[in-house]
């Protein structure tokens, strides 16, 4: 079956960029840094060091982005999605918490201030679908409710990068 890419999915590899441009932002940003500490020494063949720096900087930037996100780059391009046949074998519903959002409770400062140190971590539920092939998902509640135990389901993945898409009914 032949299936198209939808703006959800064009997002989850938009995200799957910023790896690649976190690279090339510290690799340029460090070559800038390093062309104004040469302009701004006192010797006058600090300039042929910042012009090296400069004409350098870029491309190595930009390759270590190719390099890193070639493959998304060529989903993007491409949009052709690979197909995974498989059963749900068990669902579960498991309660995480949200990194960073509480702090460590301490018993006489958490009762006089309770808003600086008795806070606690906020929950939130992970959906998760354990297939037959041994992969287990993270899929959104509407997915998640709209299959049951033994249903058969197709998982779309990107062909190159092999992101997780979306799961459809088989």
């Amino acid at each position: 079956m032949n299936y198209q890419y939808t703006q959800k999915d064009l997002k989850i590899l938009k995200e799957e960029l910023s790896p690649g441009i976190a690279f090339f932002l510290l690799i340029f940003g460090g070559s800038l840094m390093t062309m104004l500490y040469f302009i701004v020494g006192k010797e006058p063949y600090y300039v042929e060091y910042a012009t090296l720096s400069a004409t350098l900087g870029l491309p190595l930037a930009l390759l270590v982005f190719y390099l890193v996100n070639r493959s998304v780059i060529k989903d993007l391009k491409e949009q052709e999605v690979k197909v995974l046949v498989a059963i749900i074998v068990f669902k579960k519903i498991k309660l995480d918490y949200e990194a960073g959002s509480g702090a460590l409770f301490i018993p006489v400062l958490g009762h006089l201030f309770p808003k600086q140190y008795g806070t606690t971590m906020r929950p939130f539920t992970t959906n998760i679908f354990h297939l037959d092939n041994g992969y287990v998902l993270k899929v959104d509640k509407e997915t998640y409710n709209a299959y049951e135990i033994g249903d058969s389901v197709n998982v779309l993945y990107s062909r190159r990068s092999e992101v997780f898409l979306r799961v459809v009914e088989g």
